[in-house]
């Protein structure tokens, strides 16, 4: 699977090439949530938040958290579907499935 970093396109939104629920993830990194805080928000294991993360890194070609929490703000400035205000939504759900 090709990554952002490896299309070489600046058409297409890095974030685009993620899963609704990488999505979610990501939001929740760009909140500065650790990965056992986003295993509590949406229920998987911390390990499962792990592998998903690693897979954003992958798809969207950054390294850190930071440089992740970063995206997602580029891409909400740039008219980019707001991860974050995703996330909140789908944390009451999270918390009644428990």
């Amino acid at each position: 699977m090709d990554t952002f970093a490896d299309q070489g396109r600046v058409d297409r939104a890095p974030l685009a090439v993620l899963t609704p629920r990488e999505r979610e993830t990501s939001a929740l990194v760009a909140e500065g949530l650790t990965n056992r805080a986003v295993a509590d928000r949406l229920c998987p294991s911390p390990r499962t938040v792990e592998s998903r993360v690693a897979r954003v890194y992958r798809k969207t070609g950054v390294e850190t958290r930071a440089a992740l929490a970063s995206l997602v703000v580029r891409d909400e400035a740039v008219g980019g579907q707001s991860l974050r205000g995703w996330a909140a939504v789908t944390r009451p759900f999270a918390s009644a499935v428990r």
